[in-house]
Parts: structure tokens; C-alpha cells; sequence
């Protein structure tokens, strides 16, 4: 099962254990990354694996 949704350049992956974030280089600094991340978590209560 995976679930994909594309938010201007962000490209959000979620299978069953793990959500997965996919940015275009330079769209958003890290440190908005790492948050967006951890929006994500709180949302979903799953972790994050952030794809450079």
C-alpha cells in the first residue's frame, strides 16, 4: 500500500510503516523540511524518512 501527494515541490510517500518526503533541491531549507517532518509525524504518529 502506498499513498503519494504532490504539494507544489513537495512529493509526500506514505506506506504503512513509513512516510516518506521527496523535495526539488533548494525548494525549502532544512531546518523546514525537518519541521514539515515533524508535522507529518504528529499527524500521522509514524515517523518520517526524509528523501534528498
Amino acid at each position: 500500500y502506498i499513498e503519494a501527494h504532490i504539494h507544489g515541490d513537495v512529493c509526500l510517500f506514505r506506506d504503512i510503516k513509513h512516510v516518506y518526503l521527496s523535495l526539488q533541491e533548494n525548494s525549502y531549507s532544512e531546518s523546514q523540511l525537518y519541521d514539515y517532518a515533524k508535522q507529518i509525524n504528529q499527524a500521522l504518529n509514524r515517523d518520517c524518512i526524509i528523501l534528498y
